[in-house]
């Protein structure tokens, strides 16, 4: 029917001419249907001034994310199984959520099961929260109404009316947004009789909303409209486990609404990762137009190395497909992937390539530059040290350990923990027995005989400690080098001249809260009472509950800091001079005298590492005797070390002693036909405060031998009496029961291995097998 027809003599005062069109179709939950669409001339129309406001880019079927991730056919089946049938059978409990570290699939997931939902007519609105643009809070409810508005054009009229009368709405706080734009339409509708089903509400990536408060008050507005049923709605989260989003869902309420479900980094999906790996590249192959018929490609080899690569992590997989299926290089797939299986090397390709981890850079890098400035020093200062104490890949740091080594209150740790926990996670304690056998504290005298605190307590220790670890090795590599983390890495001279300044001044305070007695061993100085210093009793920032717990923590503080300023940052080529000198001022017969009586037990071989060489260490009387093993001095840089030998001799750390008369042999400071030195005397520290330290060693005869002493005749004796040939790393023992030391290499716990005084170290890291 046309409008007018025949009308002839008559005024259209202010006109408005529109056109709607509807569409419907059968729809689902009471009155939604999946396409409603209203044309209008009338820019003052309420729907368009939501419209506006929202941000159609968040929406999982929007243009921007055309190159989303979504799940490959045959991949995470299980996980998209459940979250797609607690959607569609009405579960009794409205929210899901599924939190994972970073780079695990979580946005992938959310993706497919939003493709899926879609599909089943059960997907009410989806909000994929980005870095790269869709991060504004404010713009979130506005837009979850307007996807709302496009399925029902009851719940359309109602929203076009509302904000035709009060156009600030879409400028209001989160809480009367979601009341005016969710709530009140939803009660509307149903006091017409046209209540709303309970269609899925999708929202991914929350903690990379812009701001964490807001990130909060979606969760507990969501909460609380589930809880009071405010909506019909049910609500699926995909996020990392951040503090603050975690701290949301803590709330009382949420046991009773909400299923949870972690998704972990796990060698279990090696086979999804081949699967996915072979496929992809095939398709690269297929979208370029190669062929390989003469040779197969990728090798199984290739895909074996990717594969074990990615170490469960699907993030590395992507990066890996995007970085070969690149169209803007000169290079072939082929290529591509031979620069990304020989990235470890680090060959140079040009400085126009980009690396092949590009994308998982600026991954990782985005969580550091997320990090508020106050608490950015801070967190580089512990990942430099937990890069420091690494003996491998595995890196697992005691955080009890870390946090009183950085002088970290627990507090402060927890929250530093909590701003890298896409990346890095706490383990619960051992979950050892504890039986306190004794509450006396390392405040009397302890010969290197006597049974010490520390040697009764370890297990107590052990027991009570948290670990702290990475979920995966690539950011651990990332932070490693400065090509890729720039301002965030942790290995520049800067970072590793911060980190020394700070265990240095620390072990040199705490070298001077013990004094060194040569008739009976170490006893704890009594600190004066106009010292600015806190007493070394309560000198813990995160202490135990239990004196003699707290002083084997600071033995254990004490010693393992030693071992980083002596073995991880040898041969110290970071590390300015004028710093590298201040680890003179230390006592170091205190340092000796906590190994020879807290730590090694007399006369049993134990395996130790010493300025980056693997080795067996002795307790004799107090001498601490030292050979490395004909393997491994085959291995072993003998320059390096000489080169930090020298560092140290140049810093005034030792000094070359001539004594009277010896029984080593001589001459004392040997060289070799080029003059490399092979052998040397020197007294480590100064004054009362030094030992005397022997070392000799001889790559072609394959050995190391050393010994560290507070009385040097005592010391030469028990050198040339020792019996090196002997020495075996069969000979090591590890067990618990039999060799008296106060940490042992490895103990059994539930099943586990858990190394406290690591076989590679002194560090007292700690690697779970």
């Amino acid at each position: 029917m046309q409008a007018f027809h025949n009308a002839r003599n008559f005024v259209l005062s202010n006109p408005v001419f529109s056109h709607q069109s509807n569409h419907y179709q059968s729809g689902l939950n009471g009155g939604f249907h999946p396409e409603f669409r209203t044309k209008s001339d009338d820019s003052t129309q309420g729907i368009d001034i939501l419209r506006e406001s929202s941000a159609p880019e968040a929406a999982f079927d929007s243009d921007s994310r055309r190159y989303a991730p979504s799940c490959f056919p045959g991949t995470r089946s299980q996980y998209i199984e459940d979250i797609v049938n607690w959607a569609t059978t009405q579960s009794a409990f409205p929210i899901y959520r599924m939190t994972g570290p970073a780079g695990v699939g979580k946005s992938a997931i959310a993706q497919t099961c939003a493709e899926e939902l879609r599909s089943q007519r059960q997907l009410g609105a989806s909000f994929f929260f980005t870095t790269q643009g869709c991060n504004d809070f404010s713009r979130f409810f506005i837009s979850i109404s307007c996807q709302l508005s496009s399925k029902s054009p009851d719940y359309h009229d109602i929203l076009d009316k509302k904000l035709r009368l009060d156009p600030t709405i879409v400028r209001k706080q989160l809480r009367s947004q979601f009341r005016e734009l969710v709530v009140e339409p939803v009660r509307e509708l149903e006091l017409a009789g046209k209540p709303v089903g309970g269609r899925v509400i999708l929202v991914d990536g929350l903690d990379e909303c812009k701001d964490r408060e807001a990130q909060k008050e979606i969760i507990e507005i969501v909460i609380t409209s589930v809880s009071n049923r405010s909506t019909p709605f049910y609500w699926a989260f995909f996020s990392r486990p951040e503090p603050q989003i975690e701290a949301a869902f803590a709330d009382h309420r949420v046991a009773s609404l909400c299923i949870s479900t972690f998704l972990p980094i796990s060698r279990g999906i090696d086979g999804e990762i081949e699967l996915y790996l072979r496929c992809g590249l095939q398709d690269i192959l297929r979208h370029r137009g190669i062929t390989t018929s003469d040779r197969p490609w990728p090798s199984e080899q290739d895909i074996h190395t990717l594969v074990s690569a990615a170490q469960g992590l699907y993030i590395y997989a992507a990066t890996v497909l995007r970085f070969v299926g690149r169209t803007d290089t000169q290079y072939d797939p082929q290529d591509l992937l031979h620069i990304v299986l020989t990235a470890s090397t680090q060959c140079s390709y040009g400085s126009s390539m980009r690396t092949p981890f590009e994308d998982l850079d600026a991954f990782y890098t985005l969580i550091l530059q997320r990090v508020p400035d106050g608490l950015l020093f801070s967190i580089q200062l512990m990942l430099s040290f937990m890069v420091a104490d690494d003996t491998g890949d595995d890196v697992q740091v005691g955080i009890r350990r870390l946090s009183n080594v950085l002088q970290l209150t627990e507090s402060k740790m927890k929250m530093l923990c909590g701003e890298l926990a896409a990346v890095v996670y706490r383990t619960k304690p051992c979950g050892i027995s504890v039986t306190d056998h004794d509450s006396s504290s390392f405040n009397a005298t302890s010969g290197p005989h006597s049974t010490s605190p520390a040697q009764r307590f370890p297990k107590a220790v052990l027991a009570r400690e948290e670990w702290l670890k990475f979920y995966h090795k690539s950011f651990l590599d990332f932070i490693r080098d400065p090509t890729r983390s720039g301002p965030f890495c942790v290995t520049t001279s800067t970072m590793r001249n911060k980190l020394y300044q700070h265990l240095v001044e620390l072990q040199v305070y705490y070298s001077r809260c013990y004094s060194f007695q040569s008739d009976c061993g170490l006893t704890l100085a009594a600190i004066k009472p106009n010292t600015s210093i806190a007493d070394t009793q309560h000198a813990l920032s995160w202490p135990f509950d239990s004196e003699p717990l707290n002083s084997c923590m600071r033995a254990i503080v004490f010693e393992g800091t030693g071992v980083i300023l002596l073995d991880r940052l040898f041969p110290y080529e970071n590390v300015d001079n004028q710093l590298l000198s201040k680890f003179a001022l230390v006592d170091h017969r205190t340092h000796l005298s906590i190994q020879s009586s807290w730590l090694v037990s007399p006369n049993v071989l134990t395996s130790g590492s010493i300025f980056g060489l693997s080795c067996i260490i002795k307790n004799v009387r107090g001498t601490m005797l030292c050979s490395a093993t004909r393997h491994d001095i085959l291995t072993y840089d003998a320059e390096r070390f000489r080169k930090g030998v020298s560092k140290l001799e140049a810093a005034l750390v030792i000094q070359r002693y001539q004594p009277n008369s010896t029984v080593l042999g001589l001459p004392l400071f040997r060289c070799d036909s080029n003059g490399n030195l092979l052998s040397g005397l020197y007294v480590k520290g100064r004054g009362q405060m030094s030992t005397f330290w022997y070392w000799i060693l001889d790559p072609e005869m394959r050995y190391y031998r050393a010994f560290e002493t507070v009385n040097l005749e005592e010391g030469e004796k028990i050198f040339q009496e020792e019996n090196f040939e002997l020495w075996d790393v069969d000979l090591v023992d590890d067990d618990w029961g039999s060799s008296g030391s106060a940490f042992p290499d490895a103990i059994e716990v539930n099943d586990r291995t858990v190394s406290w005084y690591s076989a590679e170290s002194l560090s007292f890291s700690t690697k779970i097998t």
